[in-house]
């Protein structure tokens, strides 16, 4: 099978692709985290693509997309470094495991070092053993633990 990776320019266009995509991925992670989807969440979330500095991929064999990912540039002034955030990948369960995941992180790697950018960042939730398996697998390596207390 040859995969395609495109950018997403237009978020009206994509946008049946990228919420059903986003529906995925929060799908994914509920037994992980327990979160759902609230009332009006495709407005918020499509207002935040709208919104983004950064980049937006879709993954596609042929027809709907079956991957995705978004990526920003962030910057710490106080410490004088820049970055790239990989803030969101998602591969369709069926395409999982074939190098989806490779090739949308190598467009957004090629994406950061256009803007000069000299490090790829991404957290992953500690309970999703795939996904920490695979992200070591291309080569990121653990930097720092996010903890978290759920507060009453």
């Amino acid at each position: 099978m040859t995969y395609t990776i495109e950018r997403v320019d237009d978020i009206d266009a994509a946008w049946p692709d990228l919420w059903r995509l986003f529906r995925g991925i929060v799908e994914y992670h509920e037994p992980l985290t327990g979160e759902r989807l609230q009332p009006g969440a495709d407005r918020t979330w499509r207002s935040h693509l709208a919104g983004m500095h950064g980049l937006i991929l879709l993954a596609r064999i042929e027809g709907p997309a079956i991957g995705m990912a978004l990526a920003e540039a962030r910057s710490n002034p106080v410490l004088g470094t820049s970055y790239g955030m990989l803030d969101t990948v998602f591969v369709e369960e069926e395409h999982r495991g074939r190098g989806v995941g490779a090739l949308l992180t190598a467009e957004v790697e090629r994406w950061c070092r256009e803007r000069g950018l000299r490090r790829l960042d991404l957290s992953v939730r500690a309970a999703n053993a795939d996904g920490i398996a695979a992200w070591r697998a291309l080569g990121f390596r653990d930097e720092s633990l996010h903890l978290r207390r759920d507060l009453d």
